[in-house]
């Protein structure tokens, strides 16, 4: 994967928009920079399996040691449903991304009956080209004062969650990292969003790919990244398990207490083998922390 602008909007985006039984290993928190770290598992990396079967996909992912994951997708199961799934699977969790299709009240309710905190909106729809349906891309027009308006809307959207008792926030990919005018779009956002209403769950092999470093981020703005995607990559931006490319994970980590880190989930958008970099990032994180 090119990380130059035109090949990442070309096609870039198309990867983007598809964002939208207890275990014989022993559960444990590991230590990073102050914080402990519990591994999880965000669940879009296994949604194939999910849709073939929900409840076995969520025993298998415990039974590798994780008790967090993420939800998202819901795979057509009610919050109701994945709640008792979760339940029986001995598995919890803690965040959730935003079905953009449904109202403010009723990601309300799902965050509430799932049980998560934190409920991130995984892209803005207003930037991609779209045709029937389809994804073809981000926009390459896309301006400034749009983002603006997509911040401001982030303010509002925060608002509504945060009156009930929820934490809203923002998930960046790389196309955020793209000047638009000498402008970093991501900088707009989280200098124009209120810290108290808008949080950001930060994609590590994104903002990688993107050519942005965290770590000059948790420095400006402390205490704005609860949750983060730990997803590598390799130099050209391909995905791989964590460990396998050049996110450097053990540096990031040691600043979790400045970044305000609290979750992490495992992802990898684009695996041939869910439960195989489930495996291998719940090893790479117990590995790396207990090292600490």
């Amino acid at each position: 994967m090119s990380c130059t602008r035109r090949s990442f909007l070309r096609n870039g985006g198309v990867a983007v928009a598809g964002a939208l039984a207890r275990g014989s290993l022993a559960r444990a928190s590991f230590a990073a920079g102050g914080t402990a770290i519990e591994p999880g598992f965000q669940l879009y990396t296994a949604r194939k399996l999910l849709e073939a079967d929900f409840r076995g996909t969520l025993e298998k992912v415990a039974a590798i040691g994780f008790r967090e994951v993420q939800v998202s997708p819901r795979a057509g199961h009610t919050p109701a449903e994945i709640r008792e799934m979760l339940d029986d699977s001995g598995l919890v969790c803690p965040s959730i991304h935003l079905d953009a299709r449904n109202s403010t009240a009723a990601e309300i309710d799902a965050a509430k009956t799932l049980g998560a905190r934190y409920v991130f909106l995984s892209a803005p729809m207003q930037i991609f080209r779209i045709d029937n349906g389809k994804f073809l891309g981000i926009r390459d027009d896309v301006t400034l004062d749009e983002w603006r308006g997509i911040s401001d809307g982030l303010n509002e959207t925060g608002a509504a969650f945060a009156e009930a008792g929820l934490v809203f926030g923002y998930h960046n990919h790389a196309f955020e990292f793209l000047p638009i005018d000498s402008v970093i779009p991501f900088d707009l956002v989280l200098d124009r969003t209120d810290p108290k209403l808008v949080s950001i769950e930060i994609d590590l092999g994104w903002a990688r790919v993107g050519g942005a470093d965290p770590l000059v981020y948790f420095e400006r703005y402390p205490g704005r990244f609860p949750v983060c995607h730990v997803k590598d990559v390799l130099a050209d931006g391909t995905f791989v398990d964590p460990g396998d490319g050049v996110v450097d994970f053990p540096r990031i980590f040691a600043r979790a207490s400045q970044a305000g880190l609290r979750h992490y989930f495992v992802e990898h958008d684009t695996t041939q083998d869910p439960l195989a970099t489930a495996r291998a990032g719940y090893a790479y994180l117990r590995a790396t922390t207990a090292s600490r």
